[in-house]
């Protein structure tokens, strides 16, 4: 088994690490919780209600998103772009508006205190920088629970003060986080 009798929870406003070495378990229970993985007994129980995530895009709908440590953003595309990715604004016409889509991204970036231009293209940019598109890219529906998969493994320095200064700010909005890691 890869999960046997395992007891967790986080609560609005919360920042949990969840530490362990590789094989541990720690990325499948997140698994578990973001909606990838169906659990074959137990429950799982969100704002005090047993819940089963149909999908992934089930436990997004409800405020549940995951940032893995392979960032899912496209390279060739803008900040805004990625950010909006398969929710994009639209106008009256029903094309993507794309000065809305810029200006949300432009205030999506600057509640997390991150100085990106939204149409620069996300390949140009540093890991850290990406990395802050993905929250970006959660805040820009619902977040109500953050999962983040070692996301210092591929910064170091001030690049994890900075993704930690991000995450308290989340924080202070009332978003519950979950960060994964196997070194304390």
């Amino acid at each position: 088994k890869s999960l046997d009798a395992v007891n967790f929870g986080v609560r609005s406003g919360e920042i949990h690490a969840l530490v362990g070495e590789n094989g541990a378990g720690k990325s499948t229970l997140m698994k578990v919780l973001s909606g990838v993985y169906v659990p074959d007994e137990g429950a799982l129980r969100f704002e005090g209600q047993p819940m089963v995530w149909k999908s992934p895009a089930d436990a997004k709908a409800h405020g549940v998103h995951i940032i893995y440590q392979e960032l899912v953003l496209f390279p060739q595309s803008s900040v805004a772009q990625n950010i909006f990715a398969g929710i994009e604004p639209r106008t009256r016409l029903g094309t993507i508006d794309h000065r809305a889509m810029n200006e949300r991204a432009a205030a999506l970036l600057h509640e997390l205190g991150v100085q990106l231009d939204p149409r620069e293209r996300v390949g140009a940019l540093s890991v850290a920088s990406q990395q802050m598109v993905e929250i970006a890219k959660a805040m820009a529906s619902e977040i109500r629970v953050l999962i983040l998969d070692e996301p210092t493994a591929v910064i170091a320095g001030k690049e994890v003060q900075l993704l930690f200064a991000r995450l308290r700010v989340l924080r202070e909005r009332g978003v519950a986080i979950v960060y994964i890691s196997h070194r304390l």
